[in-house]
């Protein structure tokens, strides 16, 4: 009996060993593919692209190109027309509005008043945030600057830089956007107002490098992780920054901002990686300025006045350091064309039509668009302090 027992005991306790090694391949193999959940290389980004476009003038014979009847409807659609898929991809895309809607009678230099439906185009267009700090901005006084917030805000088009009251200031500048889990602060500033008061309530800002400190810290308290800079400054038609704006430029990344867009000479500047080390800090920056963009669209025929870049970036974020960086700087050439009948204006980007002469067909126009395209590829390529790719 007692060799019989021994019988039965040996396989029970292969039975129970088997039971138990089943059991703890279970949690073995669980273990391993929690294991394999969890990224051996921490280097999963969040992404965001933005577009940047240079100044929209709205000289009097834009206006009266667009105009479709004599009962105040006009269409600026064509202007837009080749560049709006580029500038639909972007993420958040920006354009200067260099011109108020300050009513009636319509005009274009030196007092610049264009119909508020140029917002909806613009917005058509694929722009949801425009720089609206500029030289122009008080051209037809609290009138235009009012008239140009309120038409903003009638299509829904967001905008920075100029301000019904204090209290409007306070509330919504900087200007935060929170995309891709990307959390961005927006500055908007001017040189001046070609020597017109701005009468209070109303506020257009200022290049002040005590306020834009306050606006810097203000952006960091409402826990921006990126600050942009939107400077209207310089010389115009210079092709070169000035000191000034190097000077302002400097200012700015010593104190925290991350990148500086440029616009007023009406012609393209260079773009550089500026090598700083913000205040109180021990870390080497680079922080990304592009001094011009030059025209967007115009009237304007002078040499380099007839058109500008496309500049764009990435904001990377690093999902698990946290650390950000801006990468692939790139840029296209756009070029004013402006058909003489019936008379439309076209901003054409250079990769679809510098080769194709079914459009611009005048010999004389298409020498001017081909000059335009590579100067300012040229500058860009050859001039700047980095490493640009073209747009595709």
């Amino acid at each position: 009996m007692q060799f019989k027992r021994k019988q039965i005991l040996v396989p029970f306790t292969i039975l129970v060993f088997f039971v138990l090694f089943l059991s703890s391949k279970t949690v073995f193999d669980k273990n391993k593919e929690h294991h394999k959940s969890i990224p051996s290389k921490r280097d999963s980004f969040q992404e965001i692209n933005l577009l940047f476009a240079g100044d929209v003038m709205a000289h009097l014979p834009q206006i009266e190109a667009a105009r479709t009847d004599s009962f105040g409807h006009f269409d600026f659609s064509p202007e837009f027309q080749y560049v709006s898929d580029i500038i639909k991809k972007a993420d958040i895309s920006v354009v200067n509005l260099e011109t108020t809607f300050g009513g009636k009678p319509y005009m274009g230099y030196p007092q610049f008043s264009a119909p508020d439906t140029l917002a909806w185009f613009l917005k058509k267009a694929g722009f949801n945030l425009i720089a609206d700090a500029n030289n122009h901005a008080a051209d037809r006084g609290m009138k235009g600057i009012l008239g140009t917030i309120h038409g903003l805000n009638r299509f829904g088009l967001a905008h920075t830089g100029t301000f019904k009251d204090s209290a409007e200031r306070a509330k919504n500048y900087p200007y935060i956007i929170d995309k891709n889990g990307i959390r961005l602060a927006f500055l908007n500033y001017t040189y001046g107002t070609n020597n017109l008061i701005v009468h209070p309530p109303v506020i257009v800002n200022y290049i002040d490098t005590a306020q834009i400190k306050k606006d810097i810290q203000t952006a960091r308290k409402k826990k921006a992780e990126v600050i942009i800079a939107v400077m209207h400054w310089g010389i115009e038609y210079q092709v070169l920054p000035n000191e000034e704006q190097k000077r302002i430029a400097r200012f700015c990344f010593t104190n925290g901002i991350d990148v500086i867009i440029g616009s007023h000479p009406h012609v393209v500047q260079p773009a550089y990686w500026e090598n700083y080390r913000r205040k109180g800090d021990t870390i080497d920056r680079k922080g990304l300025v592009l001094y011009s963009l030059g025209n967007f669209v115009s009237n304007q025929r002078d040499k380099y006045t007839d058109g500008g870049i496309l500049f764009s970036f990435n904001i990377k974020k690093n999902r698990y350091s946290k650390t950000i960086s801006i990468t692939d700087p790139s840029f296209l050439p756009t070029w004013v064309y402006i058909r003489p009948a019936p008379k439309s204006y076209f901003i054409l980007p250079a990769n679809d039509l510098k080769m194709d002469s079914s459009f611009v067909r005048d010999a004389k126009d298409r020498i001017q668009m081909i000059e335009s395209f590579e100067h300012n590829k040229h500058h860009m390529l050859e001039d700047a302090g980095l490493h640009l790719d073209e747009i595709k």
